[in-house]
């Protein structure tokens, strides 16, 4: 049975080229490294050349033969404004996971989820307190930073037991310690 598969191109919009990729139907692209642009810092991938809409390489799956484009702000501009992702965690390789540029009143193009040994990434927060998460849709004001959430796997083993219709679930670790 054949897989029929789509191109993805990459509009880097005068910025550094970046190669085009086959994906099957259905699947999704592989956000490519990031472009550069001589005195222009790259703000993310987008549906559209002007920058409307993020494209999310995690969600946003290939139906058909895609054009990705870039965008750019100038560096010199006072609309550049970062936002801060930190790894939030003791022993994390650096405080800071990435730094990204975006415009000042526009959506911040979240980077690669990262991951953690022992641990699921549950997504980006704007505070410790994890009530308000990262979202693609939300034009922001000013520098901003976000903390990534962490739950810890457990194992869970049983022998010569009649546990049945029990299912794991992240709600889990409210009952479940470390030590079982």
């Amino acid at each position: 049975e054949s897989i029929e598969k789509y191109t993805v191109s990459f509009d880097t919009q005068g910025g550094s080229s970046v190669a085009s990729q086959e994906v099957a139907s259905g699947s999704f692209a592989t956000r490519p490294t990031d472009p550069t642009k001589d005195n222009y810092s790259f703000i993310g991938w987008f549906k559209e050349a002007g920058g409307e809409t993020i494209f999310d390489f995690e969600n946003d799956a290939i139906l058909t033969d895609t054009t990705i484009y870039a965008s750019w702000l100038d560096s010199s501009s006072s609309d550049a404004t970062t936002a801060k992702f930190y790894w939030n965690y003791t022993g994390a390789p650096s405080d800071i996971y990435e730094t990204v540029v975006f415009k000042n009143g526009g959506r911040i193009s979240k980077p690669a989820d990262p991951t953690r040994d022992g641990y699921e990434f549950a997504g980006w927060y704007t505070a410790i307190d994890y009530v308000t998460e990262y979202s693609k849709t939300i034009k922001y004001e000013g520098n901003q930073v976000f903390y990534a959430k962490w739950l810890k796997v457990f194992t869970m083993e049983a022998e010569n037991t009649q546990l049945t219709g029990i299912e794991w679930s992240i709600e889990l670790d409210d009952v479940v310690t470390q030590s079982g």
